[in-house]
């Protein structure tokens, strides 16, 4: 995805200045693959165009023509009206423009993606935040898949060369000691916004049990999604912390069932969950028909159609009541 919030925003969160944040930002744009660290579609695809890997490659200096100058006429395919503004051929802009879409992509990070969940032969989801029944209530525990801070930490012994070169006033100029304390400096400075961003995790969690007691408590019947504005105004934070400190994220109930975090926030999602639930709970030797799950969601009070379970359904990869039957009779 694309970094989305305003930088002045992430420099209010972080409490740091916004120059700070932006050189940060700089820095990171510099990073492999090209195009990381990006605020938008066209700043992805520029990014990808810096450096010397295309140097002297005439297509791509007409790309870049294309993405600084002519975005918009291109989002529309506007093609002899770009050739016009840029004072190029119809042939060059068509050039530009199949380069754009042979070599350069929207989403670099998926070149190295990683699978979010643990390797499917161990069949298990490891939860962000476990909330844990004690005798006064419920405790949230952020896990260390949660804290990504937690298996990180500054270098002891780079921490002990920047020292050593800040007491030495003639081995090391000051360009080389700024250079070493500023790369701790981006160091720390990423480690308190990982720590900050946990924290903000474990405050929704708390949030959402004092909202949804019932459903945590185990009654399936009682989530009622919320928003993230609400959450975030309650709070007295911006919808984006919230939506960052959460997304992708897993939580462990206290029955043991792990849900998304997507579920206390999105219709939809809240709507997958219950369906998902009944059909887990449902006997094999006669499973539920995708009307007796639309009725049975009516009586609480959501209003749904048997084709909107039916979809739902299938997204969540469950077969149909035929082919459950099938299954549970063959099992019997």
């Amino acid at each position: 995805g694309y970094l989305s919030p305003p930088l002045l925003e992430v420099a209010e969160e972080l409490g740091e200045s916004l120059e700070r944040v932006e050189g940060v930002l700089r820095l990171i744009q510099e990073l492999d693959p090209p195009g990381v660290g990006a605020r938008d579609l066209r700043e992805c695809l520029l990014l990808q165009l810096h450096g010397d890997h295309w140097a002297g490659c005439p297509e791509a200096a007409i790309a870049h023509d294309i993405l600084q100058h002519g975005w918009d006429r291109l989002t529309r395919q506007e093609f002899d009206a770009l050739a016009r503004q840029l004072s190029r051929t119809a042939e060059e802009i068509q050039a530009g423009y199949a380069f754009i879409r042979q070599r350069l992509v929207p989403y670099p990070g998926q070149a190295v993606r990683r699978p979010w969940q643990v390797p499917a032969s161990s069949g298990r989801l490891i939860p962000d935040v476990c909330i844990r029944r004690t005798t006064d209530g419920y405790q949230v525990d952020v896990t260390d898949a949660g804290l990504a801070a937690s298996s990180l930490c500054v270098n002891r012994e780079y921490q002990q060369v920047c020292r050593a070169m800040q007491r030495s006033g003639s081995d090391y100029s000051e360009a080389e000691r700024n250079h070493v304390r500023q790369a701790l400096d981006r160091a720390r400075f990423l480690l308190k916004g990982l720590a900050r961003r946990a924290r903000t995790l474990q405050r929704v969690t708390e949030y959402i049990i004092l909202e949804q007691p019932e459903f945590i408590a185990g009654d399936t019947a009682a989530l009622r999604p919320l928003t993230r504005r609400e959450v975030a105004a309650r709070m007295g934070l911006s919808e984006s912390t919230v939506c960052r400190a959460t997304i992708g994220k897993c939580v462990q109930l206290p029955s043991g069932t792990i849900i998304p975090f997507e579920a206390f926030f999105d219709v939809a999602s809240a709507i997958k969950w219950r369906i998902e639930a009944m059909l887990k709970a449902e006997d094999p030797g006669a499973p539920l028909k995708d009307q007796e799950i639309a009725e049975r969601l009516q009586a609480q009070g959501i209003d749904i159609a048997r084709r909107t379970v039916s979809k739902y359904r299938e997204e969540l990869g469950i077969a149909g009541y035929a082919e459950r039957r099938r299954q549970g009779l063959k099992a019997a």
